[in-house]
């Protein structure tokens, strides 16, 4: 209990510190707590649990996180010398965008639409303005190189002790949830019981089985998500940089995060991966070397099913055709959301659709597409908000890529515009942004993007 207390302790004096420090300076304090708390924000909360055996504290871990998020967007609206709504600045379809989706949560939380209760619905729509608070919060603050800098290396540093802590349950044949007991920490929490073969969820596990692991992370699908910005990072240094020795310091970087792929094993996020190489070549415009690499990928697919086992070329078709449980499962949850979506065009109401915690699952609809989540709960009309939320970030940090005349500060663009791009397929084929770290931190960037571009763009 003592640890636990200490932990704790930690923990506030560095909450108070960014507090205070959002509210004395314009800079990126904000997303120190995003980078330095959100990867391990489940994992806290379990090792917390596992050390005192209070609910209480977990519950206190969870609402301090919303409370410094809105504390944040608070100081930046009402709180400072020169407060947000003093501030001249353009209206983008951006903004436009995000303030019609957050007017659209809070209609869904305060009219009763749909079964959830009223407790229901603010806590599941909490998170969905969490999305647009680290947005407007991103949206007010200027950036400078020493500050991107100084991110790099942290996202650097996280993604190679991330990729390490992996390879360590790898070697050690351990989920390192299993050493904090997740299993028991959701059962009396959340009176979920343990599945699969390793007695955590089947998450943890892919045909055979064989284990996958998650790092610090909840699990493995959020690592190897996660994993995607980790590759957009190492793959811009790559190309940017004019040092061989550099280089072959980021090939090294990127070969761990590769291998972190593999030990994660979600296919949507190993996929994105390939999406974010070709992309970042066409963003690059390195058309040449897109069209070989491309080349050379489907050959070497072609190579690897063709001298596959008959094991392995059975898994590749069953997944593609729809025929193993875990692509049969996607399947009848697109289904089953596609036909709620026309049955009832307007929604179904907030926290009736979806696999996070906070969504009942006795009048859950569908929940492996985020894009349709989005659908069932608020209807047609937020699913196309949510889209053109997408569709203008990437476009935006494109057309900023090219209008950056700095070629050091070309580096937030690049990463947010592949990192959104290459999400697209996690996006639809799971509730992805419940993974808090790189829910957050993308639309924290996509805001930071959004207000250099309309700038530059004036």
């Amino acid at each position: 209990m003592f640890f636990a207390v200490f932990l704790l302790t930690i923990y506030f004096i560095f909450l108070i510190f960014i507090l205070k420090k959002s509210y004395t300076k314009n800079s990126i304090y904000p997303i120190l707590y995003i980078i330095l708390f959100l990867p391990t924000y489940s994992f806290f909360q379990i090792i917390i649990y596992d050390i005192s055996n209070e609910i209480f504290l977990v519950e206190l871990i969870k609402y301090s996180k919303d409370f410094t998020i809105f504390s944040i967007l608070f100081i930046y609206l009402f709180g400072r010398k020169n407060p947000l709504l003093n501030i001249k600045w353009k209206i983008t379809n951006l903004d436009i965008l995000f303030l019609l989706f957050t007017l659209t949560v809070f209609c869904f939380i305060v009219f009763q639409i749909g079964e959830s209760n009223f407790t229901e619905r603010i806590i599941y729509g909490k998170n969905l303005l969490l999305i647009s608070s680290v947005y407007f919060i991103g949206r007010n603050i200027n950036y400078s190189l020493l500050d991107l800098n100084y991110i790099n290396k942290i996202l650097v540093l996280l993604t190679i002790i991330a990729c390490f802590v992996s390879i360590f349950e790898f070697l050690t044949n351990t989920h390192l949830h299993s050493l904090i007991n997740y299993s028991s920490y959701y059962l009396d929490l959340y009176s979920i019981d343990p599945t699969g073969n390793y007695g955590l969820s089947w998450t943890f596990e892919r045909p055979g089985p064989i284990k996958r692991y998650g790092s610090f992370f909840a699990d493995p699908l959020e690592f190897s998500s996660f994993l995607l910005l980790g590759f957009s990072i190492g793959i811009y240094k790559i190309f940017k940089s004019n040092i061989l020795v550099n280089k072959l310091y980021h090939c090294l970087f990127i070969s761990i995060v590769i291998f972190g792929f593999y030990l994660s094993y979600s296919r949507s996020a190993i996929l994105g991966g390939f999406l974010l190489l070709f992309f970042s070549l066409f963003l690059m415009n390195k058309f040449r070397l897109f069209i070989n690499l491309f080349l050379l990928t489907f050959l070497l697919a072609f190579l690897i099913y063709y001298n596959s086992s008959l094991e392995t070329k059975y898994f590749i078709i069953d997944s593609i055709t729809f025929q193993n449980s875990s692509s049969l499962g996607h399947l009848f949850n697109w289904i089953q959301g596609i036909l709620s979506i026309y049955d009832n065009p307007f929604g179904t109401g907030l926290g009736t659709s979806g696999n996070s915690i906070s969504v009942d699952n006795e009048i859950a609809i569908g929940g492996e597409n985020q894009f349709i989540i989005i659908g069932v709960q608020m209807g047609i009309v937020a699913l196309i908000n949510y889209v053109g939320l997408i569709i203008y970030s990437i476009y935006n940090s494109y057309k900023l890529y090219n209008l950056e005349k700095d070629k050091s500060l070309k580096y937030l663009p690049f990463i947010v515009c592949c990192l959104k791009f290459s999400l697209i397929l996690p996006l639809l084929t799971s509730n992805a942004e419940i993974y808090t770290f790189i829910s957050l931190f993308g639309w924290f960037f996509v805001g930071l993007n959004e207000r250099r571009y309309s700038i530059l763009k004036n």
